[in-house]
């Protein structure tokens, strides 16, 4: 019985060190955040990115998005200025975000829908952006 015992132990810790085969990480879910690090909103803008952080730590400690992808924010500061804004979500665009948070203003925000979010087909969110001709081009 010792020696059966013994043979039973000694098979399964050479099966604990042989290596296993794990699937592949999955490929994150990026999402773009362009918030003001510089310019008129400059005080709010860190903020705004550690909430944003706070946000997708919870999701990914809760087993991330859809199959357990975990959520990856790629950051931009959009400087409180359309031009700037537009050229950061371009680059947030190029490298291959699902969606943009921010930016912070009606006039970044209309700026990049027109010339970045729409054609590429990106979903838009904003925190303060609240002209009416925004919310009445999604009805």
């Amino acid at each position: 019985m010792r020696i059966r015992s013994a043979a039973v132990t000694l098979a399964a810790l050479g099966l604990a060190g042989c290596p296993q085969e794990r699937p592949p990480p999955l490929e994150p879910i990026k999402v773009g955040v362009l918030s003001p690090l510089s310019g008129a909103l400059a005080g709010l803008g860190p903020a705004w990115e550690d909430a944003a952080r706070l946000a997708a730590e919870e999701v990914n400690a809760g087993g991330g998005v859809f199959d357990g992808r975990p959520l990856e924010l790629l950051f931009r500061d959009s400087a409180t200025t359309a031009s700037v804004a537009v050229t950061a979500a371009e680059e947030l665009a190029a490298e291959g975000v699902v969606g943009i948070v921010g930016p912070g203003t009606s006039g970044e925000s209309g700026a990049v829908l027109a010339a970045v979010a729409e054609p590429a087909g990106l979903p838009m969110i904003s925190c303060c952006a609240t002209a009416a001709d925004l919310t009445a081009q999604n009805p």
